[in-house]
């Protein structure tokens, strides 16, 4: 694993590593003339504008009641004993009738 020049003269050894820096700086040279040159070529095949992928899926058909969730709460007064749901709160403060919960809803959905 010593320097594989080692056993060279100095004048032949230097000469080695000067040829050696030499390939490596042209290699370098080479490789950012490739990137300047194809960096313009790459960018104008790169769209203006991301992909949507929405154009490809075609969304689900919902009901025009499922559409807005406010649509439904006045059939819900009507049936004031229907089970609309089921909740499961916290261990912590009970009221005497249960644990109170509120629905909040927007104005506009």
């Amino acid at each position: 694993g010593g320097d594989p020049v080692a056993g060279l003269a100095p004048a032949v050894r230097a000469a080695v590593r000067l040829r050696l820096a030499a390939a490596s700086a042209a290699g370098v040279a080479v490789v950012v003339a490739v990137a300047a040159l194809l960096a313009p070529v790459v960018a104008a095949r790169v769209g203006d504008h991301p992909v949507d992928p929405r154009r490809y899926v075609e969304p689900p058909r919902v009901e025009s009641l499922d559409e807005n969730p406010l649509i439904r709460i006045s059939g819900w007064a009507l049936n004031p004993d229907q089970k609309l749901l089921d909740v499961r709160t916290e261990a912590g403060r009970t009221e005497p009738g249960g644990t109170r919960i509120r629905l909040a809803v927007l104005s506009d959905y």
